[in-house]
C-alpha cells in the first residue's frame, strides 16, 4: 500500500458559558454568552443602572474588580475562553434634598427633608396660615400648582425621589377686624383724654388701617397716624380730641344798652361752666333779678350775655338828710304814695309801693298794696284832736299810681268851766299828787317834777284830751271852790347796797370757764387705745418687741410732755373756776362781758394749747410716701402714656387707695412734660392701727424728648 498519512484531528472543547449578573440598582445586557473556548470571542455585557443607582463596577466570582467600565468584555485565560460569572456592581445615588418653603401669611413644618432618591420615602411638609392670613395652596419651582391641601407629600419621578423646591402659598384675610378709638379732652384735666366711642372695622391683613376722624362740635382732632392691621384684630387706632376754648363776654348795660360798667370778658373751654356775681351798680339795680349771678355751660360756641339794669334811686329808708335811698327795685315798677297831715303829724310822709301783674311779676301797669309797715302813726298838733283821713289807707286799697292820703285833725272845743264842789281836790278830778289850787289862775297848778299831765279827762270837758305837756307849770282853768291842799309828799328813794364783785355777771365768762374744764377733762382721760398699745408691743409677726433701756427712755419722753400738759391744763382750769366764782355773781343781771372776760378767755385758750400739744404727743405721726411712675419717651408722633404708682407701706397696717375722681396716668403727644397732679388730697388711707398717718406724694409724670 502507498503511504499512509495520519492526520490527528483535534475537536474543540464544546462552548462554555460566561454568566454577566447585577447587583440592587442596576441590570445587565446580556446576562449571559455561549461561545467555543477557543475559537469563540466574548462580546460581554453592559452594565445599565437604574434610576437613583450609579454603577460601580464589575467583579468576577472572587469579588476582585475586573473593570469600571460599563461595558465589560471578559479577557481569554491562557488564550482560551473559560467559563466565568461576572457582576455588575450598582450603588444607590447620593441623598436628595427636598425643600418646603412658605410665602408671606404662615409657615411650613418642616421645612426640609433628606432621603435617598429611590429608596426613600418622603414624609411631606404641612402648610399653617399666620393670624389673619389662609393658606392657598403648593406649587413647585415652575410655580405650577401642585396640592391644594394644607399637607404635601412630594410623589417620585420615575419611581424616584427628585430635588426640587415646593411653596406653601397664602393670603391675608380681607376681613380681619381692628379698632378705632375716640377720646375726648377731659374739662378738669387737659393730660386725661376719656373715650367717647369705638368704631370696629374690617380690612386686609398687613395693610394699612383706614381709621376716619369723627366730628365732635366743641373738639378738634390731632393729627394721628394708620396703623398696620395685624392679623390678631387688636389693632387699635386711637384718635385724640382736643378740647376748644371759648370767649364768655358779659356786658353790663341800662334798658337803652347803655354801658354802665366794663365787661367781663372770661375764657371758658368747651363744657366748661361759668359764674359770674353780677356788679352794684350806684342808682341802678338788676331788671331782672335772676340776672344777680350769671351762670352757664359753654357748648362749642362763643358766649355774649348782656345784664340789664334799671334806675333805682327810691323805696329805701330816708336817710339822715331826708333823702330817699334805692331799695333794689327798679323805679319805674313803683309808685309813690304821700301821706299829708293838717293840723298835726305822721310818722313818715311817704312810702313806694312796688307793682305787679297777675303773677306777681313786676309791671308798670300792674297793682300793689300797702303793707302795715308803710302805714304811718299820726299825731294831732296842741289844741287839736280827731283826725280823719279823705281815704284810710289799708293794706286793702288797691294802689296803680302816685297817691295822696291825707288826715285833717279837727280844734279841741274850749271847756266849759263848772264850779267846784266844796271839799273837792284836784286829785279827785284826776291829777295826780303835785297838783293843787290855784285861786289866781283858778286851775289845778303843778310845777313838781314828779308831776304828769293826766291821763285822765279834765273835768267836765267832754272827754277832751289836756293840752300837750311843755317846760311851763301847767295850768287847768276850772272855776271851782278851792279844797285844802294836799300835803307835800317826800319821795324817797331807796339806795342799793354795793356788790363785792360787780353789779352783773358774765355770760362770755362762764362759756369761757365750762369750755377750758371741759378740755381739761379730755385731756386728761385720754390715752392710747388697745391696737397702738399692742402695735407698740408686739412687731408685724406677733412676736413680743424687746426694748432696749435707750428706747424705754425715748417712750418715756413723749410720756412725760403729755404729763406735763396735763397737769398745766388741770392747773388752769382750776385756777379759772375760782376766778369765776370769786369775780361772778349769778344772782346778779347777766350781761356779755366785763373787766374780767379778757383773763377767763386767755385761761381757755391755754386749755386749747395744752389740748392740741397733748395730743401731738399722744401717738408719733406714720409717714407714707407716693411715687407716681414716670417715664421719658422720644417724641413718636402719637399719643404716649405713663400710669400707676408705688408706695412704701410694705407690711404697715395701712391701706391707701385712689379716690375715685382722682387718675394715676398721664398721656400727651407734643414734646414737654406732663404731670399726673397726684397729690395726698387724691388718695384715702384707712387703718385699723394708726390714725396720725401723714401722706408725701411725688408726684408722676411723663417726659416727651425731641427726636435726636
Amino acid at each position: 500500500t502507498g503511504n499512509v498519512t495520519y492526520y490527528a484531528k483535534w475537536i474543540e472543547n464544546d462552548d462554555i458559558t460566561i454568566k454577566y449578573e447585577a447587583t440592587t440598582g442596576g441590570t445587565v445586557t446580556p446576562g449571559s454568552e455561549s461561545l467555543a473556548p477557543a475559537t469563540g470571542t466574548a462580546k460581554g455585557s453592559t452594565a445599565t443602572p437604574a434610576a437613583g443607582y450609579y454603577f460601580v463596577n464589575w467583579t468576577n466570582a472572587a469579588g476582585t474588580v475586573v473593570s469600571t467600565d460599563a461595558k465589560f468584555v471578559p479577557a481569554k485565560v491562557g488564550g482560551v475562553n473559560v467559563a466565568a460569572t461576572y457582576t455588575a456592581n450598582f450603588k444607590e445615588a447620593a441623598n436628595v434634598t427636598i425643600k418646603y418653603e412658605a410665602t408671606t401669611g404662615g409657615t411650613v413644618t418642616p421645612g426640609s427633608e433628606s432621603l435617598a432618591p429611590a429608596t426613600g420615602t418622603a414624609k411631606g411638609s404641612t402648610a399653617t396660615p399666620a393670624a389673619g392670613y389662609y393658606f392657598v395652596n403648593w406649587t413647585n419651582a415652575a410655580g405650577t400648582v401642585v396640592s391644594t391641601d394644607a399637607k404635601f407629600v412630594p410623589a417620585k419621578v420615575d419611581g424616584v425621589n427628585v430635588a426640587a423646591t415646593y411653596t406653601a402659598n397664602f393670603a391675608a384675610n380681607t376681613d380681619t377686624k381692628y379698632t378705632v378709638q375716640h377720646l375726648l379732652q377731659d374739662l378738669d384735666d387737659e393730660t386725661v383724654y376719656n373715650l367717647e366711642a369705638t368704631d370696629n372695622l374690617t380690612g386686609t391683613t398687613d395693610t394699612k388701617t383706614k381709621a376716619v376722624a369723627k366730628s365732635y362740635p366743641g373738639f378738634t382732632p390731632l393729627d394721628f397716624v394708620q396703623q398696620n392691621i395685624g392679623g390678631d384684630g387688636k389693632t387699635v387706632v386711637k384718635i385724640y380730641y382736643e378740647r376748644n376754648t371759648y370767649k364768655v363776654t358779659i356786658n353790663y348795660v341800662d334798658e337803652e344798652e347803655n354801658t354802665l360798667h366794663d365787661s367781663k370778658v372770661l375764657t371758658v373751654k368747651h363744657g366748661g361752666t361759668y359764674s359770674v356775681v353780677s356788679p352794684e351798680i350806684t342808682d341802678y339795680t338788676l331788671l331782672d333779678p335772676s340776672q344777680s349771678t350769671i351762670s352757664g355751660t359753654v357748648n362749642a360756641d362763643d358766649v355774649t350775655v348782656n345784664v340789664t339794669y334799671s334806675v333805682d334811686k327810691v323805696g329805701g329808708e330816708v336817710d339822715p338828710e331826708g333823702e330817699d335811698t334805692p331799695d333794689g327795685t327798679p323805679d319805674k315798677y313803683q309808685v309813690r304814695v304821700d301821706y299829708v297831715a293838717v293840723n298835726g303829724t305822721v310818722d313818715f310822709d311817704h312810702v313806694y309801693v312796688t307793682l305787679y301783674d297777675e303773677d306777681h311779676v313786676y309791671s308798670e301797669t300792674g297793682t300793689g298794696n300797702l303793707t302795715e309797715e308803710q302805714i304811718p302813726g299820726t299825731k294831732a298838733n296842741a289844741g287839736f284832736e280827731n283826725g280823719k283821713w279823705d281815704v284810710e289807707p289799708t293794706t286793702e286799697i288797691v294802689i296803680k299810681e302816685n297817691t295822696v292820703f291825707t288826715i285833717t285833725f279837727t280844734a279841741i272845743p274850749a271847756p266849759e268851766v263848772v264850779p267846784p264842789n266844796p271839799g273837792r281836790t284836784c286829785q279827785d278830778d284826776g291829777y295826780p299828787e303835785g297838783y293843787t289850787w290855784d285861786e289866781g289862775q283858778q286851775a289845778c297848778v303843778c310845777t313838781a317834777d314828779v308831776c304828769r299831765v293826766p291821763e285822765h279827762p279834765q273835768p267836765g270837758n267832754g272827754g277832751e284830751q289836756l293840752p300837750e305837756e311843755t317846760d311851763e307849770p301847767v295850768v287847768v282853768e276850772e272855776e271851782v271852790t278851792p279844797t285844802t291842799p294836799a300835803p307835800e309828799v317826800e319821795e324817797i328813794v331807796e339806795e342799793e347796797t354795793p356788790l363785792v364783785a360787780g353789779r352783773s355777771w358774765a355770760l362770755v365768762n362762764l362759756i369761757a370757764c365750762i369750755t377750758g374744764a371741759v378740755l381739761a377733762i379730755v385731756l386728761l382721760i385720754m390715752k392710747k387705745s388697745k391696737s397702738e398699745e399692742l402695735e407698740d408691743e408686739y412687731d408685724e409677726n406677733g412676736m413680743k418687741i424687746e426694748k432696749t433701756d435707750e428706747e424705754k427712755e425715748d417712750e418715756a419722753i413723749p410720756y412725760i410732755r403729755k404729763t406735763m400738759w396735763k397737769v398745766v391744763t388741770a392747773i388752769v382750769a382750776i385756777v379759772a373756776v375760782i376766778v369765776f366764782f370769786l369775780t361772778e355773781d349769778m344772782r346778779l343781771p347777766m350781761v356779755m362781758v366785763d373787766k374780767w372776760t379778757l383773763l377767763m378767755i386767755i385761761f381757755a385758750l391755754v386749755n386749747v394749747l395744752s389740748l392740741v400739744l397733748g395730743m401731738k404727743w399722744h401717738e408719733d405721726e406714720k409717714v407714707v410716701n407716693i411715687v407716681g411712675n414716670s417715664a421719658t419717651v422720644a417724641y413718636n408722633g402719637s399719643m404716649q402714656e405713663v400710669q400707676g404708682y408705688t408706695t412704701d407701706i410694705n407690711t404697715k397696717k395701712i391701706e391707701v387707695t385712689l379716690k375715685k375722681d382722682a387718675k394715676d396716668e398721664v398721656s400727651g403727644v407734643n414734646v414737654g412734660r406732663y404731670n399726673m397732679g397726684l397729690t395726698a388730697d387724691c388718695f384715702e388711707v384707712k387703718s385699723d392701727v394708726y390714725s396720725n398717718i401723714k401722706l408725701v406724694v411725688t408726684d408722676g409724670y411723663l417726659d416727651i424728648k425731641a427726636k435726636d
